[in-house]
């Protein structure tokens, strides 16, 4: 939705004083039609439901959205899901508090919510006394900010739906957490995956036996120790409607996931079960086995990262005589033994959606019994067959496969050695037309494949994400694949990365660029484009929602550097990797006008030749950016007194997940920054 669009849609607002229900998510609106809108909203006191979620809503949009609120106190639903509010949060929750604003649903996730938002909120919530849906996902919350919000939820009684996923909140919260699903005993759904809660889910779990109502719980990637496992198990034997239960990425081992195992086996209306990646043997594949069996509804099971190898034979076997949907055996350890079994039950789902079975040493040998097996169905939206050991001979079975099912959206093939077997592959792809994502990353692909790629691209028009990393194109068979990309206007992501492209490539890609301006990250590095980045960077203006920019090892001159810093030193980027290009050729200011962009999450300068001053440069803005995650400085030359300065500026710093500084010439000195 442009501009224009916003200023016509808020006199429309303006003219309907009785409008109810405004729903504008997904539109990529930003903060200036946000305040247009919201403008128009204070001159109203009649919506009950309002709807921004997935635009590109600062916090300069935050006094407007919070005097529409206050204009309009009779607001139930309130979506702000995945925009970039930040602090501005804070006002928004300041006009809920003061204004008793009667909330049922409030989504904040997806918006960098920093702790000091913690007490605004807390407040807000306290007021809203019928709230039965909170989504804080996504966010900066820490341990102290998720127990003063939990304190305020602890004095409801009416929420059904709580998310703090992927935060940062620990065990010291689990207390607080507790205090919430005791005093809300109608809850139904609650999402705590992605945070460092480890044994303090006893707590949690303790108090989960005292509802029975509950029917989706996701524990996932929480460091939960095995011991925690019979608190678990007696949590879920007493939510008999449970339909979701995800308790992967854990060390519960073996023997907690029997004894979770057991327990579920009792129910009988789960839906999905999660248990990858939970350091889990054959010996539990019987217990796993039981609940499949016991629960006919079951459409979802992942039990990748495991190490089942001979049990899942077991599992194959229990799951031949169900109607799977999604069947995830990742990193599973997968034996030739248990190919013949995992065949029949493929070959039985005539549902299924979803096959993953990355990770699998199976081979052209494994892998076309089961892609024959495929051929039998006709459903498959998803197939991942990453890092599979496939050669050339198993690719006329996958493109059987892909051609029998029409309706495919995903293809992983990625780390594999089709080299021109992929020609089969993409000439099945031909005859398909929803393909969303290609991956094709590592295959040993050369020029010759290129014109039925650009084929395959050409019958999927609605095309998000090609990736084509690591093979062996050159700049001829680059321009074949990009010609067709330019004639569709869908693509968000593409990976040409360590391939052989010149710059002669670069006109190519720029007219791909321009008609695709919903391109979110473009992958260039390690190939040879030089001036060709102009090129590039020209058409990139046009691309309002660029996230990730590499062109790591390109052999960048002075004078494009400079082209190339100034402009994402202005643009809202994500990502910027310049790893292996030589930061020696431009001044100190270049440098400085990139690092005053806040909006980076990933800076990658390894390898870059740094001079002195400019580190001296990063480490006096580099405090500004309160989004950074990760800053790689590998390889540098870069001594202690400019680590010490840096240090000191990632140290006021709250999002920091990664820091590397590899191979420089750090001393003790700098330990203690």
């Amino acid at each position: 939705m442009t501009e224009k669009v916003a200023d016509e849609l808020s006199l429309a607002i303006e003219s309907n004083k009785s409008l109810q229900v405004l729903h504008i998510g997904g539109n990529d609106l930003k903060s200036d039609g946000i305040i247009k809108i919201a403008t128009s909203i204070s001159c109203l006191s009649t919506l009950r439901t309002l709807e921004l979620n997935d635009n590109q809503i600062t916090e300069e949009a935050a006094d407007a959205i919070a005097t529409a609120i206050c204009s309009n106190l009779q607001l139930k639903l309130l979506n702000l899901n995945n925009n970039k509010l930040k602090n501005g949060v804070d006002k928004i929750a300041h006009a809920l508090h003061f204004n008793n604003i009667p909330l049922e649903t409030l989504g904040l996730s997806g918006n960098q919510i920093p702790e000091e938002a913690a007490d605004a909120l807390a407040a807000a919530i306290r007021n809203s006394h019928l709230l039965e849906v909170l989504n804080l996902s996504k966010n900066n919350l820490y341990t102290g900010g998720m127990v003063t919000i939990a304190q305020s939820l602890a004095n409801l009684s009416s929420l059904k739906f709580l998310s703090a996923a992927s935060n940062k909140i620990t065990c010291e919260a689990a207390d607080a957490l507790a205090s919430v699903v005791l005093s809300n005993s109608k809850l139904e759904t609650l999402y705590l995956n992605e945070n460092f809660l480890g044994s303090g889910v006893k707590l949690i779990a303790n108090a989960l036996k005292h509802i029975s109502g509950l029917k989706k719980v996701n524990f996932n990637n929480n460091m939960i120790p095995e011991c925690v496992a019979e608190d678990l198990a007696g949590a879920f034997l007493n939510n008999k409607s449970l339909q979701i239960v995800g308790v992967a990425e854990n060390s519960l081992k073996t023997k907690g996931i029997v004894t979770i195992s057991q327990a579920l086996s009792n129910l009988s209306e789960l839906q999905t079960y999660s248990i990858f990646e939970n350091y889990c043997t054959e010996e539990a594949s019987d217990a796993i086995s039981s609940v499949i069996l016991n629960n006919t509804n079951l459409q979802s099971v992942h039990v990748s990262g495991n190490n089942l190898q001979a049990g899942m034979i077991k599992i194959g076997n229990a799951i031949n005589v169900l109607s799977i949907e999604e069947l995830n055996f990742k990193f599973s350890n997968i034996s030739e033994k248990v190919v013949s079994t995992l065949t029949v039950a493929v070959s039985n789902q005539h549902n299924l959606k979803t096959l993953v079975l990355e990770g699998n040493n199976l081979g052209a040998k494994g892998i076309i019994p089961i892609a024959k097996s495929l051929c039998s169905i006709s459903t498959l939206k998803l197939l991942n067959l990453d890092d599979t050991s496939i050669t050339e001979e198993a690719a006329d079975s996958i493109g059987l496969a892909v051609g029998s099912n029409f309706g495919l959206e995903q293809l992983y093939l990625g780390n594999n050695k089709l080299r021109t077997g992929a020609i089969k592959v993409a000439t099945a792809l031909a005859s398909i037309s929803t393909l969303k994502i290609l991956d094709l990353n590592d295959n040993e692909i050369s020029t010759v494949v290129a014109s039925k790629i650009a084929l395959a691209i050409q019958s999927n028009t609605s095309l998000k994400d090609l990736r084509l990393r690591n093979n062996k194109l050159s700049t001829s068979g680059i321009i074949t694949i990009a010609q067709s990309l330019s004639n569709i206007s869908t693509l968000k992501s593409l990976n040409i990365r360590n391939n052989q492209v010149t710059k002669e490539a670069a006109g190519t890609l720029s007219s791909l660029i321009i008609n695709n301006t919903g391109m979110e990250q473009l992958w260039l590095g390690n190939n040879s484009f030089q001036t060709g980045i102009l090129k590039i960077l020209k058409a990139l203006e046009t691309v309002p929602k660029l996230k990730t920019l590499d062109f790591d090892n390109n052999n960048i001159s002075s004078k494009v550097f400079e082209e190339m810093l100034t402009f994402v030193g202005t643009i809202n980027l994500g990502g910027l990797h310049l790893e292996g290009n030589d930061l020696r050729v431009c001044g100190s200011e270049t440098l400085e006008a990139l690092c005053q962009n806040t909006s980076f999450r990933t800076i990658d300068l390894n390898n870059a030749n740094m001079k002195p001053e400019m580190a001296d440069t990063l480490a006096d803005v580099i405090s500004n950016n309160t989004s950074l995650q990760n800053l790689w400085l590998r390889s540098n030359n870069l001594k202690s007194d400019k680590v010490i300065k840096i240090a000191k500026s990632l140290s006021k710093l709250t999002t920091l997940n990664g820091i590397n500084l590899q191979n420089n010439q750090i001393t003790e000195e700098a330990a203690d920054a």
